[in-house]
């Protein structure tokens, strides 16, 4: 029995190594990304499972976030480790901030969409839910000066790089 589970166990870190070499491998590729775009916003969020209510981290899936371009993207498992774009930010009614019970996942923000349907999200701390939200608005107010200026024919200058 000993060496079973010792061979289970060293599979298991093995494992472990592989898929932390994988998500230091995304995020030097996303940040490769948004080093030139002082708007985009990266970090790793927790994405609330389907019909679940936080309370156990089982609930929650760890997924590399991108804010970028008017959406959220995420890299997802699904998608073979691609960039899924999940929303697009104008589609966002409201942005809620909400707490869970789990340390990993307590600071949540919940994004209700016009079509009722909503996503919840949770970062590893206040400040990192805070550089997705105030993300999400300043995104949000970008692309409605963008729509009032092509509304009245006027244009914006470009916006300058830091």
């Amino acid at each position: 029995g000993g060496l079973l589970k010792s061979r289970a166990g060293a599979h298991r870190h093995a494992k472990s190594k592989e898929q932390i070499a994988k998500k230091q491998a995304q995020e030097h590729a996303l940040l490769q990304i948004v080093k030139d775009d002082p708007e985009a916003v990266c970090g790793w969020l927790g994405k609330l499972g389907k019909d679940k209510d936080g309370s156990v981290e089982a609930d929650w899936r760890d997924r590399l976030a991108l804010l970028r371009h008017g959406g959220l993207s995420y890299v997802s498992e699904k998608m073979a480790g691609e960039l899924n774009r999940i929303c697009e930010l104008r589609s966002i009614a409201a942005v809620e901030l909400v707490t869970f019970p789990t340390a990993k996942y307590a600071s949540g923000f919940t994004l209700s969409f016009f079509d009722g349907t909503n996503i919840t999200f949770a970062a590893g701390s206040d400040e990192d839910r805070s550089r997705f939200t105030e993300g999400i608005a300043r995104q949000i107010s970008i692309q409605n000066q963008e729509e009032l200026n092509d509304l009245a024919g006027t244009s914006t200058p470009a916006r300058r790089r830091r």
